[in-house]
């Protein structure tokens, strides 16, 4: 499963669960991750796709997580 990140305003990482079963009401389609993070990602922000995988499992200090800003390449959310 996909994960989508971002570093929000705090400098802690976000990370989305995008719901890519939910129909697309625009195309009739299931939702893409690009559209996911388009729609949920706050605009301006730019954001990562990773795989679940490479999010550390052991969330005892998940508010320590970082995120480069370099590493964010995949696009940048457009939520109001």
């Amino acid at each position: 499963m996909t994960r989508i990140i971002y570093k929000q305003e705090n400098g802690r990482v976000a990370i989305i669960q995008p719901c890519t079963w939910e129909t697309n009401p625009a195309t009739g389609e299931k939702f893409t991750v690009e559209e996911v993070a388009a729609k949920c990602v706050p605009n301006g922000k730019k954001y990562k796709i990773i795989e679940e995988s490479d999010i550390p499992s052991d969330r005892t200090f998940r508010n320590a997580w970082t995120v480069d800003e370099s590493d964010l390449t995949d696009g940048v959310g457009a939520a109001a």
